[in-house]
């Protein structure tokens, strides 16, 4: 049997063990899944398709992940991966995030950003490194964990490297709920991205197309 048809069949018939959610959108879908399993429990899960050379356990429950909600979302795709890492498709526009207790990934046609972070203090003590002087004053817990994951997002979409988190990404204030909608001033464009709350976390995500910077 063809590997590729082999690939939808079984992921078609897998439980959702720990599929938490499945955003689709006319420009994107997002797949959000809940760690829960072990290696064992996901190379189940994936038939041992997917391969991976990782050792650390976390590292290869992300590769095996990423794959399943890859194929979830886009049945036969396979994950690449640049000489700098970042992870592309054939055919569409890629982007993934973890925690230790969950994965995302984004696809689309339009260049993409994803991240996800736990609400926490620690991007709020870290704030002096990544967060502008003017910005400060604004910061919350909650914001400095959206703004932090809205950065990361944005250099991720960018592709390019070379960003200073403090002085190139320069972040609108904004209200923090459940979800909305945040900008930032980026090598002089207003760049848009969305949050959602996702239990204790927050997922930041933008989908345009690349514009000249």
């Amino acid at each position: 049997m063809d590997a590729k048809i082999s690939i939808i069949i079984i992921l078609a018939t897998i439980t959702n063990m720990g599929l938490f959610k499945i955003i689709k959108k006319e420009k994107f879908q997002i797949g959000i899944w809940q760690i829960t399993e072990t290696v064992d429990d996901l190379k189940k899960i994936a038939n041992n398709l997917f391969a991976t050379k990782h050792k650390n356990t976390n590292r290869v429950k992300e590769t095996l992940i990423n794959n399943i909600l890859v194929n979830k979302l886009l049945p036969g795709a396979k994950i690449n991966y640049n000489n700098y890492g970042a992870p592309f498709l054939e055919n569409k526009f890629i982007s993934i995030s973890h925690t230790k207790k969950i994965a995302c990934v984004i696809i689309s046609d339009y260049k993409v950003g994803i991240d996800i972070e736990e609400i926490s203090n620690r991007p709020l003590k870290l704030a002096n490194k990544f967060v502008c002087n003017k910005n400060k004053v604004l910061l919350t817990e909650k914001k400095a964990v959206i703004i932090w994951c809205f950065k990361e997002a944005i250099f991720k979409w960018y592709e390019k490297g070379n960003i200073s988190f403090k002085k190139d990404i320069i972040v609108n204030n904004f209200k923090t709920n459940e979800k909305g909608i945040v900008k930032a001033k980026f090598k002089n464009k207003v760049i848009s991205g969305k949050f959602i709350q996702i239990k204790n976390h927050y997922l930041v995500y933008l989908c345009e197309k690349k514009i000249n910077l």
